[in-house]
């Protein structure tokens, strides 16, 4: 069971899971400040150690701390400029540092769609946690791909019924077309695995547009999610005229790869983890959104005793 904030930290966490929960820990607390030694006794390790009063004690970095503070630092540098934690000196004391624009609620959004139990308690403040992730990944998407780029939310958050999101979709990319009689097939998927369509279109509405199909998950639990989305069966059971170029496939989710882990889920999808999302959560004239991500965060972690 991976760490949740219903539950702490799994029997045996790996690094990303404590690097969680010392984020989780800054946020709790009133200086919004956890050092190394409050980490270590959440694993049951040197449960006799008593931290010190000031900030300026040098703590002793054993290999397994050692890890935890390079996934931070791997964080700070990943999000380039969203991370909105600080280290100090060698990695003893990790620090909430809000940024401008109260931007930190980017990451601390994503750090408790990862969190959470997004399965039994993913709406807050009437807002659904899931689905406002589809939202955010189509404007990480939009941002990605350049200020041309479009996109749209396919998936659940979009509404509407599947066949009107299809005809919708091929209003936008006009080089393709449905199939006839797309309306009569018994199969009538809630969205086939499409979550978020982005594109780059052409003015001389030609084909051969760069596309991208995507998928998004919060929680942990998407590691059997990643092939779930088969573009070229979806194309084949929809559209008649498909895309000159094949779309690219990509997966988007709130939680954060493990480094040496990164290659081989990157092998079959464009892959967003959160601090890429982080990096390009750009939310600017996206005002209505953006307060939807901070009123939800402030209430999923209120609802867990933690106010920011």
């Amino acid at each position: 069971m991976s760490f949740k904030l219903e539950n702490g930290l799994s029997v045996e966490p790996n690094q990303n899971e404590i690097a969680d929960f010392w984020e989780v820990e800054c946020l709790k607390r009133p200086d919004k400040a956890a050092s190394i030694l409050t980490i270590r006794k959440a694993r049951g390790i040197g449960d006799d150690i008593q931290e010190p009063d000031d900030d300026e004690h040098d703590f002793e970095l054993e290999e397994t701390d050692q890890q935890i503070v390079a996934e931070l630092d791997r964080r700070s540098k990943g999000c380039k400029g969203a991370y909105p934690f600080r280290l100090k000196g060698k990695g003893e004391k990790l620090r909430l540092t809000p940024l401008d624009g109260q931007l930190e609620f980017a990451y601390l959004y994503l750090l408790a769609a990862t969190r959470l139990n997004m399965s039994k308690n993913r709406v807050h403040d009437g807002i659904d946690g899931a689905l406002l992730f589809e939202e955010v990944c189509a404007v990480v998407l939009r941002n990605y791909f350049g200020r041309r780029a479009k996109s749209v939310v396919f998936g659940t958050g979009a509404g509407g019924g599947f066949h009107d999101k299809l005809e919708g979709l091929c209003r936008e990319i006009t080089e393709m077309t449905l199939l006839p009689l797309f309306r009569s097939k018994s199969y009538a998927p809630q969205d086939d695995g499409l979550d978020i369509v982005a594109w780059i279109p052409f003015s001389d509405g030609m084909a051969s547009n760069m596309i991208c199909f995507a998928q998004s998950k919060t929680g942990t639990h998407w590691d059997e999610a990643t092939s779930q989305l088969d573009v070229s069966a979806f194309l084949k059971r929809w559209i008649s005229t498909q895309p000159a170029l094949d779309p690219i496939k990509a997966f988007m989710i709130c939680d954060s790869v493990i480094a040496q882990d990164f290659h081989n889920r990157a092998v079959t999808n464009l892959l967003f983890d959160r601090c890429r999302i982080a990096e390009y959560m750009d939310f600017s004239g996206e005002g209505e959104l953006f307060a939807r991500v901070i009123k939800w965060t402030k209430a999923a972690l209120l609802s867990h005793n933690i106010a920011v």
